[in-house]
């Protein structure tokens, strides 16, 4: 017999062909074949159905999926063993059902690729998950809906392009509310009080043996100041006792993304690219191979072939005593339904130890596997054992204390050391309780509350897994896309919200509440998982969806006319053209005015707050340059589109050009134009050409820098955070 097998992506067919030898062709459909039509909202509102097309590119993929199939007995549909998965496998075998009469179509679900993952996948094929189907189905309706209907309404308010979605806005709620109590912070004085003697430093925790974490008043530290003075200080217990620490589950898909972001900064998205590569294979001495399991998982689960490896690899190389006498099982769970069918992500093989395959990883894939690794094997070993000191000192009522922990045995922690805490030893031999304590300073630390802290990719991420929003599949595209609306920015760490950001969820708040509310949002996903699990029927979650929305939609757009006067504020500056008031108006480069008399009069100008006041910014001189048309200087100026120059002689003169950033580089091809910032036509992109196009053709998305590369000498480009030569005979890179 022989067959076909359809996976998502190219990198797996090289993997699992080395598996399956002759018996069977490997094809790729580099993702979605079929998906709603970009140009208009694609869904029957009568019957809910989707009106799914072709994606454009993937008709040439789907002929060659039917053209291989036509010669075969078998089409096995190996696409990710999710939700997304189960979509492609649906609409490549509506394809071949359609094309090819008497072909078998069978669905595989490989969660490891590994010699022995394919094989059991493909000994247990299986029908299309339906259920599972109608669930990302119904998801992506939801999210059409959502979006198609509600952008509009900010369009109306702001301007066209603005987008809204059903999780995504929910997510920015979450960092705008944030945000707010950051800009609206007051800072509050508080004192620390410290008892020192080189090297205790024993800090006020208790007064009248009630815990106290800082005092908030002037009058309260001087009252304890004096109190102190009035008598002396004893000791009062030295306390011992064994501190045991419980080794962590191995990693799900949020738990992944918040460590490799606190421990390597990865940002969520990189660490799914990332855990994909080790995922569909890595060349390694012995061939192509998958190093870890399915990396999209809400699940703690542990397969019994992998623990027995896991147990006796600890057992042969680590040593009985960091063995437990019976595996390790966690079965907490998250909001939710937990999509129990995945393992956790472990290491498909516990032999591949991260040092021994080090030099076929990439640095970055290295931290990865040796995180999920080091985590996995740690779950099955022993709990870390500390001695804990404590000392405690009395002046009357306040309790002085001075603590440090040391480590006795390593257990879990031998292999897993990321969070290992070993703190400087004191020496508290020589104190007595009951002795005197002398000390040498009593230190009174004044301090600032500091404002809430703004979420990371790490922190967003587990917060949408606490309220339910999101599923594992959805964590890095919900950040993706709100850094791509530019709502938020990374303002180094962390995830800043914008302007922009800060007004759209204020008023998708204002307009649709129910949208906007995190127990909807996740009441919704929920949803989802009871049609997946059989026990909810699709059509009626997406009819009583859409009656609600209907009226939210009805409702919003009869307050769309007074909410845009309410943004565009006029200000008492006169147009320079019709003497006519200007107003503030959104564009897609932020804020600007613009004169009242439109259409009649499309005056803009950019401007500024300097103490509250709004102030024209009338351009910088562009020094590169004089107006072609009487020779004058241009100017620098912002409109609703962004930069372009303008004569100064205005409005004797009107002329105007698009304004060029030059990088200060010569063209490293042509050696005689500048390196030029462009933007690609469709999506605005960023990248750099030759002001010489089109003479010359140099293009690259990454910035150039002044630096010539210290092996080849060609010119290094920004990728990221590194120093990059992009001459593929060159792999230097620098931090």
């Amino acid at each position: 017999m022989k067959g076909l097998i359809v996976v998502e992506s190219p990198t797996k067919v090289k993997t699992i062909k080395k598996f399956v030898g002759k018996k069977y062709e490997v094809l790729a459909t580099k993702g979605h074949v079929r998906d709603l039509p970009k140009s208009k909202l694609g869904i029957d509102l009568d019957n809910f159905e989707p009106k799914y097309v072709t994606i454009r590119g993937k008709g040439k993929v789907l002929k060659n999926i039917e053209k291989k199939a036509k010669n075969k007995d078998l089409v096995v549909l190996a696409t990710d063993p999710d939700r997304e998965g189960e979509a492609i496998a649906y609409h490549v075998k509506q394809r071949v059902d359609k094309k090819i009469d008497k072909v078998d179509v069978k669905r595989a679900k490989i969660t490891e690729i590994t010699q022995n993952g394919v094989k059991q996948a493909l000994d247990s094929l299986s029908d299309i998950d339906i259920n599972m189907y109608r669930s990302q189905q119904t998801r992506r309706m939801l999210d059409r809906l959502v979006g198609y209907k509600i952008s509009p309404i900010l369009w109306k308010i702001f301007y066209k392009g603005l987008s809204a979605g059903r999780v995504q806005s929910v997510a920015l709620r979450i960092l705008e509310e944030r945000e707010r109590k950051i800009l609206n912070f007051v800072p509050q004085k508080y004192w620390l009080f410290y008892l020192l003697k080189d090297p205790i430093k024993a800090k006020l925790y208790k007064i009248s043996n009630k815990r106290i974490k800082k005092v908030k008043s002037e009058e309260k530290r001087d009252e304890i100041k004096n109190d102190l003075n009035k008598n002396d200080y004893f000791i009062d217990k030295i306390k011992h006792n064994i501190k045991t620490k419980y080794p962590k589950p191995p990693f799900k898909t949020s738990s992944l993304q918040r460590w490799a972001y606190n421990i390597y900064r990865f940002s969520a998205k990189k660490t799914m690219v990332i855990a994909q590569q080790l995922y569909e294979g890595i060349d390694l001495k012995e061939g192509t191979e998958g190093l870890i399991t399915y990396m999209r998982t809400d699940s703690h689960r542990i397969s019994k072939d992998a623990l027995k490896n896991a147990r006796r690899f600890i057992k042969e190389n680590i040593g009985d005593k960091h063995l437990p006498k019976k595996p390790k099982y966690y079965t907490k769970k998250s909001k939710g339904k937990v999509q129990d069918a995945h393992e956790a992500i472990r290491p498909t093989n516990v032999n591949y130890k991260p040092e021994k395959i080090k030099k076929y990883l990439s640095k970055d894939q290295y931290k990865l596997y040796k995180l999920i690794w080091d985590r996995f094997v740690s779950c099955q070993m022993v709990s870390s054992k500390y001695d804990k000191y404590q000392l405690i000192i009395k002046n009357g009522k306040y309790s002085f204390r001075s603590q440090y922990q040391k480590l006795k045995f390593p257990g879990f922690e031998k292999v897993y050391r990321y969070d290992l805490k070993e703190e400087k030893e004191l020496n508290f031999k020589d104190l007595n309780e009951g002795d005197k304590f002398e000390y040498d300073k009593l230190d009174i630390e004044e301090k600032e509350t500091n404002p809430p802290p703004r979420y990371t990719d790490a922190s967003l991420v587990k917060k949408l897994e606490k309220l339910g929003i999101g599923r594992p599949s959805t964590y890095a595209s919900i950040i993706s896309v709100l850094l791509r609306r530019k709502y938020t920015v990374r303002y180094g760490r962390k995830l800043k919200v914008t302007e922009l950001g800060l007004i759209i969820s204020k008023y998708l708040k204002k307009l649709f509440p129910r949208i906007m509310d995190y127990q909807f949002t996740s009441d919704m996903e929920d949803k989802l998982d009871q049609i997946e699990e059989g026990n909810a029927e699709y059509k009626r979650i997406l009819t009583e969806f859409y009656k609600k929305l209907k009226k939210w939609i009805e409702k919003a757009d009869n307050k769309t006319a007074k909410l845009k006067e309410e943004v565009e504020t006029i200000t008492d500056i006169k147009c320079d053209q019709c003497s006519k008031p200007m107003k503030i108006k959104w564009g897609r480069n932020g804020k600007f005015l613009a004169c009242t008399g439109y259409p009649d009069c499309k005056n803009t100008k950019d401007f500024e707050k300097k103490d509250g006041k709004i102030v024209v910014n009338e351009g910088n001189i562009y020094k590169d340059k004089k107006c072609p048309k009487c020779g004058g200087n241009l100017l620098i100026k912002y409109g609703r589109y962004g930069k372009f120059l303008a004569c100064e002689n205005y409005p004797e003169c009107k002329h105007t050009e698009n304004y060029v950033e030059k990088v200060g580089i010569d063209c490293p091809k042509c050696e005689d134009g500048d390196i030029i910032v462009k933007r690609s036509k469709k999506r605005r992109k960023k990248f750099y050409g030759c002001s010489n196009y089109p003479d010359c053709d140099y293009v690259s998305w990454y910035e150039p820098v002044d630096k010539k590369c210290p092996k080849c000498e060609k010119l290094l480009y920004k990728k990221k955070n590194k120093l990059v030569c992009l001459n593929k005979e060159c792999d230097y890179e620098k931090d």
